[in-house]
This record gives C-alpha cells, sequence and structure tokens, in this order.
C-alpha cells in the first residue's frame, strides 16, 4: 500500500473541490457586484431578495420570499414570537374568538370513514337532521371514505363561512342519504366539563382561553354551587393558553380585595398591573389546581397566583415554563405578526419564562425529556415566597405543592403504541354504534352505565392482543377497559360520561381528592 497516497487522498480531493467552487465564483456574473444595484442605500435584506429573484436558478414566488424572510428575523427571537401568513389567520381568529364557521359535529375515523359521535344541539348539523352514528361518505364532491383521509382533511371540508351551503352524503342503516347543511358559527369550548364529583366536591376542566372563557366559566360555577358545591378541582392540564385578560377575569372571582393578580413589563411597554376589581364568586372554598407539562401561559398565571397567595395546593407536574406576553399586530398583506412584548411575573415577582437559547425544536421538546427524580429542580435559584412565608421559584414553569410521577412504564408504552393507531377506540366506537340498543336498556342512565356497565371481555382480549405486552395483565386490562368504555360513555351519553370513567384511575384527581377531604 502505497502510505503517502494514503494520507494525502482526502486532501488532495478536499483542495479540489475548494479550487472548483472558486474558479465557480469567479465566472459568476458581473451582478454580483454592488453596481447591480442602483439605490445604494437599499437595505441589505432587500438588496439579498432583488439578487435571488434577478438570478436564482429556480423561480421562487414573492410570498415565499418574504415568509422565509420574515421567519429568519423572528428566529433570532424568542420562540413565541411568529408570523401568520394570510392563508392561516381565520384559524387564529377562531382560536381567539372561540367559535368557527362549521356544521357542529363531533365525528371520528372508523374504518377509514368519519362517523358522527356527537351533534351539537341546535347546530346546523342538527337542524339538518344528522344523527349520532351516521357515517359522513362524501362532503359535496370530495370522497372522505378514504384511508388517504386525515381528520384535519375532513374538519377543512366541514368548516367555512357562515351561511355557505354543503351537501353532505351519509349512511345511515346501510342507506345512502344526502342532506344539505347551511353551515353557521359553532362554538369550540373552553369548559369541555364540569360536574360534581362528590356531594361537596366539583370538577371544571379548563382547556383554553378565549373571549368566551369567562362567561363559560361563571356559567359552570353557578350551576356547581347550586348543586353544593364547596370545594374545587380545577383542571387546568394541557390548557396551552390564550387570552391573558380572560385569565385575570377568572382569577379575580377566586381572590378578595384589591390583591395584584398578574404583572407585565417589557422594554417598550411599561409596568402594568393586574388587580382584583370584583367580589368573588369563589373566595372562600379551598381548591386543588391539576397542572402538567403542557399547562402553559395564561393557565399558568392562575396557578402561580393562587400559590403565590396560598389560596390553592397545586398539585401534578411542573408546567411548561412560558412568561412571555405576545401582541398581534395585522400586517398590510392580511398577516399577523405575534411579537412578545413583554414578560408577566406572579404576584410575588416570579418570570416563570424556562430558557430559551438554542434552537425552537429543542426549547419545546423539553418537557419530553424532564428526569421525573429531579422535576422538583428549578431552573432559577433566586428565592420569593407566597403570602404564608414558603419558598417558591421562577424560571422553568410553576413547580407544584405535590409532585407526581405520571403512571409508570407499563401505561406509557401502552399508551403510544395504541392511541398512534386509534386502534381502541375505533374497538369501542364500532361496538357502540351496533349494540347501542341493547347498552342502553341494559343502562338506563349515565350513572347507572358508569357503576354497572362491563366491557365485554373479548374486547378487553382484542386491546391486550394488539397492544406490544403479550401477558394480560391486571393493569394492562384495566387501562384498555377503562379506555373502551370511556369511548363507549362519549358516544352514548356525551363529555361527562368520558371523563368521570377516565378518571376513576387518575392518579391527579385521587390525590386532588385526597387533599380537599
Amino acid at each position: 500500500m502505497n502510505f503517502n497516497n494514503t494520507v494525502y487522498r482526502p486532501l488532495q480531493i478536499t483542495l479540489l473541490l475548494l479550487l472548483g467552487v472558486f474558479i465557480g465564483f469567479l465566472l459568476a456574473p458581473s451582478s454580483l457586484k454592488p453596481s447591480f444595484f442602483s439605490n445604494s442605500e437599499l437595505p441589505i435584506t432587500e438588496q439579498v431578495i432583488a439578487l435571488i429573484k434577478a438570478n436564482y436558478t429556480d423561480t421562487i414566488s414573492d410570498e415565499r420570499l418574504t415568509d422565509a424572510s420574515i421567519e429568519g428575523a423572528l428566529s433570532i427571537l424568542d420562540p413565541h414570537s411568529t408570523y401568520i401568513p394570510p392563508s392561516h389567520t381565520s384559524y387564529a381568529d377562531e382560536m381567539i374568538k372561540g367559535t368557527f364557521g362549521g356544521i357542529g359535529v363531533q365525528f371520528y375515523l372508523v374504518a377509514d370513514t368519519p362517523m358522527v359521535i356527537k351533534v351539537m344541539p341546535g347546530s346546523p348539523a342538527d337542524k339538518a337532521g344528522l344523527r349520532r352514528g351516521d357515517r359522513i361518505i362524501y362532503a359535496d364532491d370530495s370522497l372522505l371514505a378514504s384511508s388517504k383521509r386525515t381528520s384535519e382533511y375532513v374538519m377543512k371540508q366541514m368548516r367555512g363561512e357562515e351561511g355557505t351551503a354543503i351537501k353532505v352524503k351519509i349512511k345511515r342503516n346501510g342507506i345512502l342519504k344526502e342532506i344539505t347543511i347551511i353551515r353557521g358559527m359553532v362554538p369550540s369550548p373552553s369548559v369541555p366539563v364540569y360536574y360534581m364529583y362528590s356531594p361537596t366536591i366539583g370538577y371544571l376542566k379548563l382547556e383554553h382561553f378565549s373571549e368566551s372563557t369567562y362567561d363559560e366559566f361563571m356559567n359552570a360555577m353557578h350551576d356547581l354551587k347550586k348543586q353544593g358545591m364547596q370545594k374545587l378541582i380545577l383542571d387546568l392540564r394541557n390548557n396551552g393558553g390564550g387570552i391573558l385578560e380572560q385569565a385575570t377575569e377568572i382569577l379575580d372571582e377566586f381572590l378578595s380585595e384589591q390583591k395584584l393578580l398578574v404583572y407585565t413589563q417589557g422594554r417598550v411597554y411599561g409596568k402594568q398591573e393586574y388587580k382584583c376589581r370584583v367580589s368573588g364568586i369563589f373566595e372562600e372554598g379551598e381548591i386543588a389546581v391539576l397542572v402538567n407539562e403542557n399547562t402553559a401561559s395564561a393557565s399558568e398565571i392562575i396557578a402561580g397566583a393562587l400559590q403565590d397567595y396560598d389560596r390553592a395546593t397545586i398539585i401534578g407536574r411542573r408546567t411548561f415554563g412560558k412568561g412571555l406576553v405576545q401582541q398581534p399586530y395585522k400586517l398590510l398583506n392580511g398577516g399577523y405578526l405575534r411579537l412578545t412584548v413583554a414578560k408577566y411575573y406572579t404576584p410575588s415577582g416570579r418570570c416563570i419564562q424556562k430558557s430559551y437559547v438554542g434552537n425552537r425544536e429543542d426549547y419545546y421538546s423539553e418537557i419530553y425529556h424532564r428526569d421525573s427524580n429531579k422535576d422538583t429542580a428549578s431552573i432559577d435559584t433566586t428565592t420569593y415566597y407566597t403570602a404564608k412565608g414558603r419558598k417558591v421559584y421562577g424560571g422553568g414553569g410553576i413547580q407544584p405543592d405535590i409532585v407526581l410521577n405520571e403512571g409508570n412504564n407499563l401505561a406509557k408504552d401502552f399508551i403510544g403504541s395504541m392511541i398512534s393507531t386509534d386502534f381502541l377506540n375505533q374497538l369501542a366506537l364500532i361496538y357502540a354504534a351496533k349494540h347501542e340498543q341493547e347498552i342502553l336498556e341494559r343502562t338506563k342512565d349515565l350513572h347507572s352505565f358508569i357503576s354497572s356497565y362491563e366491557v365485554p371481555r373479548i374486547l378487553i382480549e382484542e386491546g391486550v392482543k394488539a397492544s406490544k405486552h403479550g401477558d394480560p395483565l391486571d393493569k394492562l386490562n384495566q387501562y384498555i377497559s377503562d379506555r373502551i368504555k370511556s369511548e363507549m360513555g362519549l358516544y352514548l351519553f356525551g363529555d361527562e360520561a368520558y371523563y368521570r370513567i377516565i378518571q376513576k384511575n387518575d392518579s391527579y384527581i385521587t390525590e386532588a381528592i385526597r387533599v380537599l377531604d
């Protein structure tokens, strides 16, 4: 073997490549020189875009260039400063308003076909005669009964401007039927469910904060108090936030006098304080607040303030850690710029924003890599104090008063393997639709279904076979049974049945009941 050739060959290749690049540069057109521009004061970013338009080998649309340049500028800011192009603004507006143009059904893809599992009372679909169990085959001329269709595609076909018509072909009891539906404004509820867990303990879930959230919250609280609620479980798990003012109005209902709820402050935007303004609906009763890694932003404001005043017991996992406030700005092209203009601080002075040094993917995936044994660790070592003198910390989210390790490896592995294929949901819904009359005859109402109905053994066995675990473990069997029963309950009796069943073995709920009792 020639040693010299072995050693120097990679170097020769590298030099040849560099030489080729250099020659290519020398042969480039003279338009690359500054004299290409007649306006010497043209900003460098506009110079680059002009050169791309004039000389780039492929055609790039102005829209793509604009989007890319905006995204490039935003990439050096925080992860929550974002550009919303004109094509996505309607969805963003719907999230803020809490309503959207549609027909008002909840569906699930069963055997590649959208199956209606809930028709909202008074909705356009309800008025047109759509029923639970209907299979939607066509929306106008678009075939929906296909393995190529996703839930997102189906939703896009159903949604549209208020007053527009959509013709759907459905299959009911084996017969095809065409129905015309006039779309209307459909609410996207912030409070999907609330109920009395026990004679004195109420449960209320908040999913996000839109323009209708406070009104929904107050309606639920009045109803729960009429039913005898003295203590409250407030579930903020997986609540990604929303409108700041809606969160402060809800906080005001839990705290008394002129207490500070939260304050915001930025480089340009001065300090703005939000304080209690009204006599609250629930200023005395005990509260347990449930949080997890997906509890973020406005929901962290509620958890942080209640913790600072020792007003509630925070239970669960360390929250996401978003302490930045975005202001939406309408752009001339019809898009929006959601720009971070301030940070928010809890009453004790904490900013719970986690570090965003590094790329955005790492920032958002950080919650999946937290070590449950080290979840009590705080990013910010500065000590803050609650009203009763307890030590709390900022940075990295709200640390719960009671930290729970979520489930076990068996449950996590099973959830990952099953939910990805939606196997259990389909198993439950197909069975519930086929045996609806039989089940309803045996269980007259929601409460008897929850207390007495037993999932057929054959369904549980099918679930076990489909999982990655061959052994019929007791925990696995119980998990499968609860999942199937909750989906059947959702189909037959609605959201309350689903949540009541799925929460029977919920460690968060169990701990909240222990604390409140």
